[in-house]
């Protein structure tokens, strides 16, 4: 039987480089033909699956490699990260502490596992995970943030609001840091708005400044229909989705096109049903904030919707450099964003009495 040569596995790689997995799960395939128990081949044809999100697909072909290899390093991997994403928590949990067992200084799986601990509401260990990676990498803000937030639902509420405050107080903009903070101080009963007013502002100011290469606006002089852009991560089985489906079918009964910027990774029946509702669905949880405002001033958005505020996975700092000309934001987020670029707010007098305007900016 031929054996596959460092010709064939470059080719893999260029084609896992260029990003064109469907070219390269064929050629994969072809070259089990000649080798099929070939561990290195089937883990990439896993990988394949798991970025495709085609996971049944993909725990296959990792258990495959395990039957022939038990501790198969990438394969124990790769087989965590699968159950991870489709929510089978306790089995990542598994092959992660496999894997670890002979790679106990990977940190990126360490921070998994944690997450994984988290899900599982075992706030213990969770916390211990992300206690060692910070005391390892202390000023990882990945690291500190995740700390800080398994510290806020375990309700150790305070220390972990200390963590976020010192992160924004040392001027260290992330989005995530910032979006965790105010989320958060909705539940502080002595919530100093001032404070959070001035973290938004400067991280505002300090993203600002980021010199992005963003296209033109391009308009047709006299739109049949107008273009409305919803940015969320809960188009999916998520309160907001369920509050928003119908509210989707039925504009389509009216004069706009409308189009979908979903912020999340994992896809579920809710999100095929909007898929089938909006006019256009785009996933952009893996693209940049310069790529998402480029879609969305090629896709001519007149209006564009922030449907998650200061949530997890929003894309707020998107609407800072107004990719649309109008911007609104509504449902997933009540409180004022307090972004300067976002124009108006949706709701019904129950949620906002007449008496709350004042309160937004």
């Amino acid at each position: 039987m031929k054996k596959i040569d460092n010709t064939e596995i470059k080719k893999l790689e260029n084609l896992y480089k260029l990003n064109k997995l469907f070219e390269l799960e064929k050629e994969i395939k072809n070259l089990l033909k000649k080798e099929n128990k070939n561990t290195t081949l089937l883990n990439i044809l896993g990988v394949v699956y798991l970025k495709r999100k085609v996971f049944k697909e993909a725990e296959i072909i990792f258990k495959k490699i395990l039957n022939q290899n038990s501790k198969d390093k990438n394969a124990l991997k790769n087989l965590g990260e699968t159950y991870r994403k489709i929510n089978k928590f306790s089995f990542a949990i598994k092959y992660y502490e496999l894997y670890l067992i002979e790679n106990p200084e990977d940190n990126n799986i360490i921070n998994s596992l944690a997450s994984c601990y988290l899900k599982n509401k075992n706030y213990k260990v969770a916390i211990s995970y992300y206690k060692n990676l910070v005391k390892k990498n202390p000023k990882d803000q990945e690291y500190l943030t995740n700390l800080a937030l398994a510290l806020i639902e375990s309700l150790n509420f305070n220390e972990g609001t200390k963590i976020l405050e010192l992160q924004l107080d040392a001027k260290v903009f992330n989005p995530r840091t910032l979006s965790s903070y105010v989320f958060n101080q909705n539940y502080n009963a002595q919530i100093d708005l001032n404070k959070i007013n001035n973290y938004i502002n400067q991280f505002y100011q300090s993203y600002k400044k980021n010199n992005l290469n963003i296209v033109d606006y391009s308009f047709k002089e006299n739109p049949e229909k107008i273009n409305i852009g919803f940015v969320s991560p809960d188009f999916r089985s998520h309160p907001v989705g369920y509050a928003m489906i119908n509210v989707i079918k039925n504009l389509r009964k009216y004069n706009f096109n409308l189009f979908a910027y979903y912020s999340f990774t994992f896809e579920d029946s809710l999100t095929s049903k909007f898929k089938e509702d909006f006019h256009q669905f785009t996933n952009v949880a893996n693209l940049n904030d310069e790529k998402i405002i480029n879609q969305i001033r090629s896709d001519s958005i007149h209006i564009l919707i922030d449907l998650a505020g200061y949530t997890s996975n929003n894309r707020l700092p998107v609407f800072f450099h107004n990719p649309a000309p109008v911007q609104i934001s509504m449902l997933g987020y009540l409180p004022s964003v307090n972004v300067k670029n976002i124009k108006y707010k949706i709701g019904d007098p129950y949620i906002y009495p007449k008496d709350t305007e004042k309160n937004f900016s």
